[in-house]
């Protein structure tokens, strides 16, 4: 199913726990396992930081000019 995200970050946020574990919370939108990053971010790393995108199973459609 398409869906448009909001880009928050280009990575995933870092999160250590009390027991010093990290855990990577999803920071692009666009992980299926959220919150936890699955690693998708790598999708938007050559993004233009002011297009618009639209990201299918299929891959990255970008809207517009």
């Amino acid at each position: 199913m398409p869906r448009l995200v909001y880009l928050d970050r280009r990575g995933p946020y870092k999160v250590e726990t009390e027991q010093g574990k990290a855990l990577y919370i999803c920071g692009c939108g666009l992980s299926k396992e959220k919150p936890f990053c699955d690693g998708r971010h790598v999708m938007v790393k050559d993004e233009d930081d002011h297009g618009l995108y639209v990201y299918t199973d299929q891959g990255r459609v970008r809207l517009g000019t």
